[in-house]
């Protein structure tokens, strides 16, 4: 395996990890955003307010988009699988 192989396998892998972890990472920042505004405004200073918010919003992202997101990784590792042959020579 040469280098520019090994590096296209990690640019590979990093790119995945991005689109995987990047929506469910957004949807959790703008939920916290929100409701810190919210509890700004209301002056409601509960912690578990902000966890119950963020943990309902990614878990409804997941339901929504859950499928996507592990059909690209069943995807990425079926193919990284069957490449194995030609790395291992």
């Amino acid at each position: 395996m040469t280098q520019d192989a090994a590096l296209a396998l990690v640019q590979q892998f990093v790119e995945l990890g991005l689109v995987v972890v990047g929506p469910v990472l957004l949807a959790a920042l703008l939920a916290g955003v929100a409701t810190g505004i919210f509890q700004t405004i209301t002056q409601i200073n509960d912690v578990s307010l902000g966890f119950v918010v963020k943990a309902a919003s990614v878990v409804v992202l997941l339901l929504v988009i859950g499928g996507a997101l592990a059909e690209k990784t069943t995807r990425y590792t079926r193919d990284q699988l069957s490449a194995v042959a030609g790395v291992v020579h």
